[in-house]
């Protein structure tokens, strides 16, 4: 909850007419900084910004601001000028005030006097002729709630545009203060100091003009200004950082000379602010951009998913336009390439092509699904399968310059090999020897598909090379996380509602949605440890928190209510992960710091779990397969109503607050009956979430029919 602050400006040397309000504001625990004996001398109107940071020493999001004064012509100033911002004005009328402004402010005074409705505008007593539609106080210090509606604002006053506040979209109001033609208008004067949005710029635009050869060899120069920039914006305060943004924004709307210079702004704008209109405007760029390939895209692409797969953003019109330019994508790939459907009866029963677009390990959970479903059908439904890792997960075929760029992990040695075994089969293995997707290789795949004529393709998650090859056999995707989108034949999900979800946003016909919960074959447990070994306390509540990028999933939100479990229910926190504590952090959450481990990578989950208590979720898009270790012991979940984790874990396991949260943490560690009904359901979900061999049963019976 925001803490609240009015900052009372005066003038005459008492506040005395007005000390029953002063009190009454006390009372309600108001941070109350008055400034006294105001005058013309020492009263800067655009200066209001510069002085609450100062006051609040950069904490300014924490707080609800309100101004009160007695002196008219000022309040009235901070409120037109600020009244996007500030979330209540208060004009002290028992004792009011006047003061002489200069012209620039008379000028804005004038021309919008009567032109304001008011909004969170409140005076002592009725003054007539103040506002128009004024609001008056009755009850005179009840503030109601902030009203974030208001229109930006730009005041244009010879030739130049004034900006004192402003939010979060280009949608602006001119107010035209002089006769001037608006048209014609280019300057744009900040009252506040960002010309370091400046720098930011003119260092983007340099690094939009190089070649990819260049970009390559600058890139540790780039990811310095990458972490330039983050450290510089994310210190700002809601004001400054919009007034930024809107500098920013203009740049990349602007800016007619290059595609590039756009993509490479955007991805920055995109990791800063995590808003659905800078991916729109990202996929919009590369579709209609004429000097993007089809590669570029495609790179550009992976990228973006990776944006959204680690940012919190809920918006579901994200994943429309992602859908939007992977089929722009898609239509490129197979442009010109001439496929022939391949007839049932002419298809070997037999024979199955798995597609994965990363090939790793067993310890990357994509790889283990892929090696999994390639045992159980050799195994136990006595099918041929050849496995392609189409290396398509965050290549860098393609690459253009943008900001916070991942390259896919690839074991080059896996191209000189044809076959992988695992545990006591051997599966057949293809792994091209280039960056991908390259044209050649996509061709030499689909002819071996059309010399082959499998009975059916199963994409283990999203691939392009699979989607196109589904234009010769029958393709079957299994998605690896939220909201995946395939081109496939046929789609895998794990329920009735995620069905109905699927249809509506991308349009999927009924008749091709395969129902069949996904399942995972967990690693076998090789050891067994005590609480000492794993330095692990006997006498507290263990919660774990299992992930592979805790260090950007877990926000301030999940934090303190973990911090709050350590310090109210003696609680000890494990993170399967190493999760490291900034310096801020360990001050901000001192008995979470203080009552947790950071464990690392642990490739024996099972045994870990034997001695939590509790797995608990944040607010995040992964996690599906580490919730399953956890049940399989018995050991409840606790995860919001998002993401992998929800899927797999059911609705007995969900919630939908951080305060739910911590309620439910406080009834398992309390309420023995409880938590013992809730282990037992813990294991029978788990039962169903590891039978592999039903999985792919479903999935088969339902394409044979």
């Amino acid at each position: 909850m925001q803490k609240r602050a009015i900052l009372w400006f005066y003038k005459g040397k008492t506040v005395k007419e007005d000390l029953d309000i002063l009190d009454y504001f006390d009372s309600q625990d108001f941070e109350i900084h008055i400034f006294n004996d105001v005058d013309e001398s020492n009263l800067i109107f655009d200066n209001i910004f510069y002085m609450l940071n100062i006051l609040f020493e950069n904490n300014l999001n924490d707080y609800e601001i309100y101004i009160a004064s007695n002196v008219k012509e000022f309040i009235m100033l901070e409120y037109i000028l600020y009244k996007q911002w500030i979330n209540g004005f208060l004009y002290l009328n028992n004792n009011s005030q006047n003061i002489n402004t200069d012209k620039f402010y008379s000028s804005i005074l004038n021309k919008m006097i009567n032109k304001t409705n008011g909004k969170n505008f409140y005076v002592i007593k009725n003054e007539e002729g103040l506002f128009e539609g004024y609001s008056v106080l009755k009850e005179p210090y009840e503030f109601n709630e902030s009203d974030n509606n208001f229109e930006n604002e730009i005041f244009f006053i010879n030739g130049e545009n004034h900006i004192f506040s402003f939010k979060n979209n280009l949608e602006t109001n001119i107010i035209k203060i002089d006769n001037v033609d608006i048209d014609k208008y280019s300057k744009y004067v900040f009252h506040y100091n960002i010309d370091y949005v400046d720098y930011i710029i003119n260092k983007i635009k340099y690094y939009f003009s190089i070649s990819t050869k260049e970009f390559v060899n600058n890139f540790g120069n780039i990811q310095q200004l990458w972490n330039e920039i983050n450290k510089v914006l994310n210190n700002k305060n809601s004001f400054e950082l919009n007034l930024a943004k809107f500098k920013l924004d203009k740049s990349m709307y602007d800016f007619k000379a290059d595609d590039r210079f756009k993509i490479l702004l955007c991805s920055a704008l995109i990791n800063i602010y995590y808003e659905t209109k800078y991916i729109e405007f990202f996929v919009e760029t590369l579709i209609n951009s004429k000097t993007f390939s089809k590669e570029n895209k495609f790179f550009c692409y992976y990228q973006l998913k990776r944006y959204i797969f680690l940012n919190k953003n809920d918006d579901i019109k994200i994943y429309e336009y992602l859908k939007m330019l992977y089929d722009n994508i898609y239509d490129d790939y197979l442009d010109h390439r001439e496929l022939e459907i391949v007839q049932k009866d002419l298809r070997d029963d037999q024979l199955i092509y798995i597609f994965t677009s990363q090939f790793l390990s067993e310890h990357h959970s994509p790889t283990k699904v892929a090696l999994d479903t390639c045992y159980n059908l050799i195994k136990h439904f006595n099918k041929k399968v050849i496995l392609i890792n189409t290396k398509e997960c965050l290549t860098l075929e393609g690459m253009i310059p943008m900001f916070n760029i991942t390259r896919g992990n690839v074991i080059e040695q896996f191209s000189s090999i044809n076959s992988i075994n695992y545990q006591d089969i051997i599966i057949p293995f293809y792994q091209p020897n280039t960056k991908m997707p390259n044209d050649q290789e996509i061709n030499n795949i689909l002819s071996s598909i059309q010399k082959n004529k499998p009975y059916l393709i199963i994409n283990i998650g999203q691939s392009i090379v699979g989607d196109i090859a589904s234009n010769i056999v029958p393709a079957v995707t299994l998605p690896l996380g939220m909201y995946e989108y395939s081109r496939s034949n046929f789609f895998v999900i794990n329920n009735e509602h995620e069905k109905e979800e699927y249809i509506k946003l991308y349009d999927f016909k009924e008749e091709n949605i395969i129902i069949s919960r996904f399942a995972f074959e967990l690693k076998n447990q090789f050891k067994k440890f005590s609480k000492n070994q794993l330095s692990i306390p006997h006498n507290k509540f263990i919660l774990s928190v299992v992930g592979n990028r805790l260090n950007f999933e877990l926000d301030d939100d999940f934090l303190s209510m973990l911090d709050e479990c350590c310090n109210e229910l003696n609680t000890f926190v494990v993170f399967i992960s190493n999760y490291e504590f900034n310096n801020e952090q360990k001050k901000k959450y001192k008995y979470l710091y203080r009552n947790s481990k950071s464990m690392g990578f642990q490739n024996d989950l099972l045994a870990i779990m034997e001695h939590v208590d509790l797995y608990i979720n944040p607010k995040r898009k992964g996690g599906g397969s580490s919730a399953i270790y956890a049940l399989y012991k018995g050991k409840p979940v606790i995860t919001l109503n998002y993401g992998d984790v929800t899927n797999n874990v059911g609705d007995e396991f969900c919630c939908e607050t951080y305060s739910e949260m911590y309620d439910l943490i406080k009834k398992y560690k309390l309420d023995k009956d409880f938590y013992l009904k809730q282990s037992k359901i813990a294991k029978e979900r788990a039962l169903i979430l590891t039978d592999f061999n039903e999985f792919i049963k479903n999935i088969l019976d339902f394409l044979n029919k």
